[in-house]
């Protein structure tokens, strides 16, 4: 028996979560009932093919690629300021949302794209 109370992979595996938890786009303040987030899309790399494997270079959101999860409540309002960080025009395409066709992010037909810097 071992004098630890938690074994080393329960304690590996709470820290493992506590960074994932870290990596999320932190909340913002909620002002006027609306949650404020900050997304940069922006040139990484990333370990594609497993530990042996070369990284890879990649397009992510806070050098991560798939981007960070941001959840809401049915009903809440999010705002996210966008900022790209690539060297040519880009948008966000959302998944598993509703939201006017207008705010989609398919360049040149529902919104114009978001050039470098902005």
């Amino acid at each position: 028996m071992s004098r630890w109370p938690i074994s080393r992979r329960q304690a590996l595996g709470g820290i493992g979560a506590a960074l994932s938890v870290l990596s999320l786009p932190r909340l913002g303040r909620a002002e006027n009932g609306v949650r404020a987030y900050k997304l940069r899309a922006a040139p990484a790399t990333q370990q594609l093919v497993g530990a042996a494997g070369p990284r890879t270079a990649i397009w992510g959101y806070g050098e991560q690629s798939p981007g960070p999860i941001i959840r809401a409540k049915q009903g809440e309002r999010v705002r996210v300021l966008f900022e790209n960080g690539l060297d040519q025009p880009s948008t966000v395409h959302w998944h598993g949302i509703r939201l006017a066709n207008g705010m989609d992010g398919v360049p040149f037909l529902t919104q114009p794209p978001v050039k470098p810097g902005e």
